[in-house]
C-alpha cells in the first residue's frame, strides 16, 4: 500500500499490488487498476469500489459521484425520514 492522494487532512492509501492511474490535476483523486478491473474511492465509506459501484454525475472530473451505491442509498433514506412528516 502506499499514499496515492492527501487533501484537507485526508489520506488515501491504495489497494495491495495495484497500479495507480494518472489524473491531470493534484487536486483530483486517482482510480487504480487491479486485475484489470478500474476502482475507484468512496469518500464515505473510505474503500475501493469498481465503477460500476458509482452513480453518474456530469459535473465531475470522472463523470462519477463521490459516494457508491450503498452509501447514497443510506444518505438518501435519511433525506427521506426527514421529510416524511405524521399527519
Amino acid at each position: 500500500m502506499r499514499l496515492i492522494f492527501y487533501h484537507k487532512g485526508v489520506s488515501v492509501w491504495s489497494p495491495p499490488n495495484s497500479v495507480v492511474l494518472s489524473v491531470s490535476s493534484i487536486r483530483m483523486k486517482p482510480h487504480v487498476l487491479l486485475d484489470g478491473i478500474e476502482y475507484k474511492h468512496c469518500s464515505n465509506c473510505d474503500t475501493w469500489h469498481p465503477l460500476c459501484n458509482f452513480h453518474f454525475f456530469a459535473n465531475s472530473y470522472d463523470k462519477l459521484q463521490a459516494f457508491c451505491f450503498s452509501c447514497n442509498a443510506v444518505i438518501h433514506a435519511g433525506r427521506l425520514k426527514k421529510k416524511i412528516v405524521p399527519i
